[in-house]
């Protein structure tokens, strides 16, 4: 009697072990699977604890260090980054960062200036848009108010220069002239700083290298007679890491004389695109292969 009723329990003991193995099992084939799916676009999401720091910052009208922040978000998140030709990053500043303006679903440029931002060894200020848009009429004008409130407020705290967005608004061109005027100013200032620009100032398909929008190579110009250092940098993500590509500082070239501005604009900008594609792979470089 004894034997027999310890018998089903045996048979119980090894059922239950047999079960938990395949659970085991079964989540190490879900957790390879999601590891699988994720390796070419990883997840970014920002510490709830830097959103609240920043929003009370807002609220009482408080100064920030992005520098210090940008380290806090990476050492949060522990976000994998690869670094090519680290011995290009800037060790003072002043100094011009020109990146490409990488962006797809899940991933917003704000990460690209936070990576930049923890490597640097000085403060960065950020040339940033004053408001998402939306190819929707309906939502248009909603998410343009909101999200301006937020980002010209985020502008304050940082000391970035809010830029209206692409494509240019015929309302909104004395708001621009002053947000390139600022930007011309803060060269001039010659502060130990970094500016941070994306000359494209948009998004474009599969997160390829676009045109920038008109006027963007005089403006480089006249930032560099303030600014000599030019650094080009390449953004973008492989093998489930965000690479950042800094290249040696570059100069401006004018060959010869120009029949108009514009051609002698589209030159500069063409300058400043080529040294910026020649550090993605050939699938994001766009019309500068």
């Amino acid at each position: 009697m004894v034997l027999g009723a310890r018998a089903p329990g045996r048979v119980g003991h090894c059922q239950e072990a047999f079960l938990f193995d395949c659970a085991r099992f079964t989540q190490a084939i879900k957790a390879a699977y999601n590891c699988f799916s994720m390796s070419s676009q990883p997840v970014y999401r920002l510490p709830p604890q830097y959103v609240c720091r920043v929003l009370s910052a807002i609220l009482f009208g408080k100064k920030r260090s992005f520098r210090d922040d940008a380290r806090f978000v990476l050492t949060s998140t522990h976000l994998p980054i690869q670094i090519l030709e680290r011995e290009n990053i800037p060790a003072r500043g002043p100094c011009v960062l020109l990146m490409n303006h990488y962006a797809r679903p899940g991933y917003s440029p704000l990460w690209s200036a936070l990576a930049i931002a923890a490597l640097l060894p000085m403060e960065s200020r950020w040339l940033m848009t004053s408001a998402w848009t939306s190819p929707n009429k309906i939502f248009d004008p909603f998410k343009r108010f909101f999200s301006g409130l937020l980002f010209k407020n985020v502008c304050k705290v940082y000391g970035f220069i809010p830029m209206p967005p692409m494509p240019p608004d015929p309302r909104e061109v004395a708001e621009r002239a002053n947000a390139v005027r600022s930007l011309i100013i803060l060269a001039r200032q010659q502060l130990p700083i970094a500016i941070g620009i994306a000359p494209e100032g948009r998004d474009f398909p599969g997160a390829r290298l676009g045109c920038p929008p008109a006027g963007t190579g005089r403006l480089l110009e006249q930032l560099s007679k303030s600014i000599s250092l030019l650094v080009p940098m390449g953004i973008y993500e492989e093998n489930c890491r965000l690479v950042i590509h800094f290249s040696a500082p570059i100069s401006l070239q004018l060959s010869r004389k120009y029949d108009s501005n514009e051609e002698k604009d589209r030159h500069l900008s063409y300058q400043v695109m080529h040294s910026i594609a020649r550090l993605l792979p050939q699938t994001l470089r766009g019309e500068y292969k």
